[in-house]
This record gives C-alpha cells, structure tokens and sequence, in this order.
C-alpha cells in the first residue's frame, strides 16, 4: 500500500485543497535542496538521523512544539542565566527576591509536584474518538 503526504494549498477564492505527493518525490527534493546548498554529504546524514527521530518523535506520541521551543530558546536562556549569575557573583538568590519571580518559581515546583503526582497515580492522556 502506497502512501502520499498531503498538502494544503489555498486557491485565489481563498478555498483550501488538498495536493498530494508521493514520499518518495519528497525525499528527494529533500536531499537536491540539502546537496545544492553546501554540497556536503554530512548534510544528507545529518537530514537523515533528523528523519528517523522525527519519526520516532510520531510514533510515540511526543509533542513536537515543546522540543521546538527548547531548540529556538535555550542558546538565549543560557546566556541570560550566565549574565544574572555573573552580575550576581555566583548567587542563585537574586532569582527569589523579587515577588513576581517567587510566585513564578513557586508555579514551576507546583505544576511539577501535580505532574508528578498523576504519573503516580497512573493518569494517562485520553486520546480522542475519531469522527472518520
């Protein structure tokens, strides 16, 4: 059974369709477009280890938004953190004096008691009825 990816164009009247493709077509505008830019072949490996984990990302349910936001945010979260800790001498205090920060880091710890707690009790996310 063969597959195709789906892709949702809109037309000039602003109506969506769907234009499917097959995976194999793709794959291979993946690997032109990565080949043409730098014509390296790590690049083509690099794309490919992504791939995989992409996939086992899907097929085990992840949320792929959280792992994004890390990927976008960490590099300027890290290096807020090293400029509070310098201008702070090494103090890790300076993150609870103020009362907004402490109400934030107290939401943190809370959600992540309440979060460790369900998995304890075995709650589980229920997955939706499909309508097909």
């Amino acid at each position: 059974m063969r597959r195709a990816i789906g892709v949702g164009l809109g037309d000039a009247a602003g109506h969506a369709r769907m234009v499917t493709a097959k995976p194999e077509v793709v794959l291979l505008i993946c690997i032109v477009g990565i080949y043409s830019v730098s014509a390296k072949p790590v690049d083509i490996f690099i794309m490919a280890v992504f791939g995989v984990l992409g996939y086992f990302l899907r097929k085990f349910d992840y949320d792929v938004a959280p792992l994004l936001l890390s990927l976008v945010l960490g590099d300027r979260l890290e290096v807020s953190l090293r400029r509070a800790l310098v201008i702070s001498n090494g103090d890790y205090g300076v993150f609870l004096r103020d009362a907004v920060s402490q109400i934030f880091v107290a939401t943190v710890v809370l959600l992540g008691v309440l979060q460790l707690a369900a998995w304890r009790a075995g709650y589980r996310k229920r997955s939706l009825p499909d309508d097909s």
